[in-house]
């Protein structure tokens, strides 16, 4: 029985993640702002626990109590995986430095960044006594090796995502029964973050053209191909701890992509 705790799952990514693990025999537990009737549904089509806790990322102080209470309810005696996905994230604000304001700038990092810092670092506190799969995946982005105008924000937040990743997976290869931390870029993929990039000003964002035709030209990955091959490198012994991958030149040395 394997347990998995998500960030934004009320649509993109996050939601198609869920969807994928749920149809696999997973429980899920996501937080976000807004549930997901659909992904309750599901849940009871196939047999598996879903539960949903409301919550604003950026109020940090209170994740820590969630994490312990989603290991509260993990069925111990049955368990053989888990696993913390940070999905959640911010595009805002999408302007110059020196035209943000520094609030917009303040939630973004917690949002991006500290979150999943302070997740990751109850996760493995809580999990470090159980001899099963346990994983952290971070969800980041091309642009945290990339600097575009307009994404100071995005782009810093995401490199200290990957950052993050690197070292917890150092660490980890000290522990008695280790966490496996990795980071993955998915690509340019058809969410509402991807709308609201294509909505910007062309002022505060000058490559907007550029996404604006990945589009038109349909090249956008779906949310359900990025889920299918993340939830894939789930409890994957072929992956180190501390990779960084960009899905759009990792070849699986099982899978065909």
């Amino acid at each position: 029985m394997r347990y998995h705790l998500i960030t934004g799952i009320s649509s993109g990514i996050g939601e198609a993640l869920a969807a994928r693990l749920i149809q696999q025999g997973d429980n899920v537990c996501g937080l976000s702002r807004n549930d997901n009737p659909a992904l309750r549904e599901l849940a009871e089509k196939y047999g598996v626990i879903y539960r949903f806790t409301p919550v604003d990322l950026s109020e940090t102080g209170k994740l820590p109590v969630l994490v312990r209470a989603f290991f509260q309810e993990t069925d111990k005696k049955n368990l053989s995986g888990i696993s913390l996905i940070n999905n959640a994230g911010t595009i805002e604000p999408v302007r110059f430095s020196g035209a943000a304001a520094s609030r917009e700038i303040k939630n973004h990092y917690l949002i991006n960044l500290v979150a999943p810092a302070v997740l990751s670092n109850e996760f493995i506190r809580k999990s470090r006594k159980l001899r099963v799969h346990k994983n952290i995946i971070n969800i980041s982005s091309g642009a945290a090796h990339k600097p575009y105008e307009g994404w100071s924000s995005y782009c810093s937040g995401k490199a200290g995502l990957d950052m993050l990743t690197r070292t917890l997976g150092a660490e980890q290869k000290k522990a008695e029964f280790p966490v496996k931390v990795i980071s993955v870029a998915p690509g340019v993929v058809d969410t509402p973050m991807q709308k609201m990039v294509r909505e910007s000003n062309e002022t505060d964002f000058p490559m907007r053209s550029r996404f604006e035709a990945m589009h038109e030209e349909n090249r956008l990955l779906s949310p359900q191909t990025v889920a299918e091959r993340i939830a894939s490198l789930l409890f994957d012994d072929a992956i180190e701890g501390g990779s960084v991958i960009d899905l759009r030149e990792y070849r699986h040395p099982r899978l065909n992509w």
